[in-house]
């Protein structure tokens, strides 16, 4: 059961890792006060300090605010192609 944990544990965070954008790791880092390489080794899970923790956290809530806007413009774009349609009958 252990070994379930730990690689459901680096699956996820790969996903995290595949989420994050360029520039997100910089920024994490600078939110945080750390450097990007403890940014990095967080993401990778070479150690589950406290530290690496809350950068996790910050990573997920990242990659949430980014999913909430993309999903706020899909709205707002279906909306206006659904205006142009009526305009053009």
């Amino acid at each position: 059961m252990n070994l379930i944990n730990i690689t459901m544990k680096q699956f996820e965070l790969k996903q995290i890792r595949d989420q994050l954008k360029f520039g997100d790791v910089t920024t994490i880092a600078n939110e945080i006060g750390t450097s990007t390489q403890s940014v990095q080794n967080a993401l990778r899970g070479v150690a589950m300090t406290e530290n690496a923790i809350l950068i996790i956290q910050h990573a997920k809530r990242i990659i949430k605010q980014r999913e909430e806007r993309i999903a706020e413009l899909k709205v707002i774009i279906d909306e206006q192609r659904k205006k142009r349609k009526i305009q053009n009958q």
